[in-house]
């Protein structure tokens, strides 16, 4: 791929009877292209703060 979509899955546990229930939820974490990833990772950026 040279491009797309990054999701991530939200589990929301509501019962724990009967082998369990819950609710799903697809949260857009972003979209990019390789083009665009490789700008960002060139330019070093950090995305953790050191304390």
């Amino acid at each position: 791929m040279s491009k797309g979509t990054l999701y991530i899955a939200k589990w929301e546990q509501i019962s724990s009877e009967n082998n369990g229930k819950a609710n799903l939820k697809w949260i857009k974490l972003g979209h990019g292209s390789d083009l665009e990833v490789k700008e960002i990772i060139d330019r070093k950026i950090n995305f953790f703060r050191h304390i």
